[in-house]
């Protein structure tokens, strides 16, 4: 999956799915585009959107696994409060494995 940003400067006149992308650590095996998501604030002073990839951990080069992307974030958007979001969400997490933690859980407003 790519960003709405990656996406535009890649092939700003074209439809990105399906194609293949060569990035950073991946040059050695060609990526997919299986999607385009919005473009995510990654820090707070951040102004310009800058591209991302995203790609599952299990398909990450094991010489790149677990060199600081055991970190994990997720930004969920709810219609519903932070109470009743947060304890979905750590079912949710439980069910995928109980040994993961969840911490740091914040709200933006």
């Amino acid at each position: 999956m790519i960003s709405s940003t990656l996406a535009k400067n890649y092939w700003p006149n074209e439809d990105p799915l399906g194609k293949r992308i060569h990035i950073g650590f991946f040059k050695d095996s060609p990526r997919e585009v299986v999607g385009i998501v919005g473009d995510v604030q990654q820090a707070v002073r951040q102004q310009v959107q800058r591209p991302q990839m995203y790609v599952p951990y299990a398909q990450l080069p094991l010489n790149q696994q677990g060199q600081g992307y055991r970190v994990v974030n997720f930004v969920v958007r709810s219609n519903t409060s932070a109470a009743e979001v947060i304890p979905a969400m750590r079912s949710v997490v439980a069910e995928v494995d109980r040994a993961l933690a969840m911490y740091d859980i914040r709200t933006v407003e």
